[in-house]
């Protein structure tokens, strides 16, 4: 609907120069009259969408400029058998509502570059399918639940021996399974599309124990934001020696000319290639963080390059089946 708006916007818009122009030419007698008139009728209407033009161009150079001056990543020292880690700066935790009207902000999400959804939902999604635990600093929400501020979080995972779909960076047959399996749940479940479910023991400690940390910084500017470019730098860190392991600062290009209100550019930017720098699909950050601290018991992994299962989706999806399945045995008479 909102792409029919802006055809319906663009119609008019010219239809209306078009009369302007006719009228100017026509009823206009005097021939220097009519010139100047015809020539200010061309300006008014040609300024506004050359305007955009200018602005958009300005906003990708500057897109362009940071990714070429300030965009990359560099890798100084390799860790492995990495158990647990401290998420130095986790974010804040939100409900759906919240989280979409921060997707849809220009300014409101600090680096969405590294941004994931699932830290904000719930922490242990994003981090325990690659380390064994995680520790980070309580956050109001966790306060607000209980516990003590000024304090730490550990979470630390314990295998169940049940498993869920993989879904978030899964293969194209692993994609064209779960759409077959959504329209058919009879379907036999392939153990390569699955992740290990996993339980979590959450326990209050004063200090972080864990050697290695990993924090983000914002470095865009309210310039940047006026053009829709956010971005940021990650690190990873030796907490004991206060080496610096690894950094990586990449940028997001969300200026889209024509967006309705209600899209969360912020979410949907690095599908459309040349929008961000570095390209890289999936949760940058997990990934990034592995190159320089590589699990020492990371589920269902091949190497060190791990998945970060939103598993939000996973349930909303599964529970949809469950439904279906019970609606067609209850329709068996």
């Amino acid at each position: 609907m909102k792409g029919l708006a802006y055809l319906v916007f663009d119609v008019v818009y010219y239809a209306l120069a078009v009369a302007c122009f006719v009228a100017a030419y026509g009823f206009v007698k005097d021939r220097r009259r009519r010139i100047v008139a015809c020539v200010a009728v061309a300006i008014v209407f040609l300024t506004v969408p050359a305007t955009k033009r200018v602005t958009f161009q300005l906003a990708q150079n500057r897109f362009e400029h940071l990714c070429t001056t300030q965009a990359g990543e560099k890798i100084h020292k390799v860790v492995d058998g990495v158990q647990g880690l401290v998420v130095m700066r986790p974010r804040e935790k939100m409900s759906e509502t919240p989280l979409h009207q921060m997707q849809r902000d220009q300014f409101a999400l600090k680096d969405p570059y590294s941004f994931d959804s699932a830290e904000v939902r719930y922490i242990a999604d994003r981090y325990l399918y690659a380390y064994e635990f995680i520790e980070f600093p309580v956050r109001k929400a966790d306060v607000e639940a209980g516990f003590p501020a000024g304090t730490y979080i550990r979470m630390t995972r314990f295998k169940d021996g049940g498993s869920v779909e993989k879904r978030v960076h899964a293969s194209r047959e692993c994609s064209d399974y779960f759409v077959a399996r959504y329209k058919d749940p009879s379907l036999t479940i392939k153990p390569e599309c699955m992740l290990p479910t996993f339980r979590v023991r959450v326990e209050s400690i004063a200090q972080p124990a864990a050697r290695y940390g990993y924090t983000w910084s914002e470095v865009t500017t309210r310039d940047d934001r006026d053009k829709w470019i956010g971005g940021g730098t990650m690190e990873v860190k030796d907490l004991q020696s206060g080496e610096v392991l690894a950094t990586k600062t990449g940028f997001l290009f969300a200026n889209f000319p024509r967006h309705s209100p209600d899209v969360e550019l912020w979410s949907i930017t690095d599908r459309f290639p040349g929008r961000e720098c570095p390209e890289e699909k999936g949760d940058k950050a997990l990934s990034f963080i592995q190159k320089a601290l590589r699990p020492a018991d990371a589920l269902n992994m091949a190497d060190a390059e791990v998945v970060s299962p939103e598993l939000y989706l996973v349930r909303k999806e599964r529970q949809k089946l469950k439904e279906l399945q019970e609606r067609k045995h209850k329709a068996i008479p």
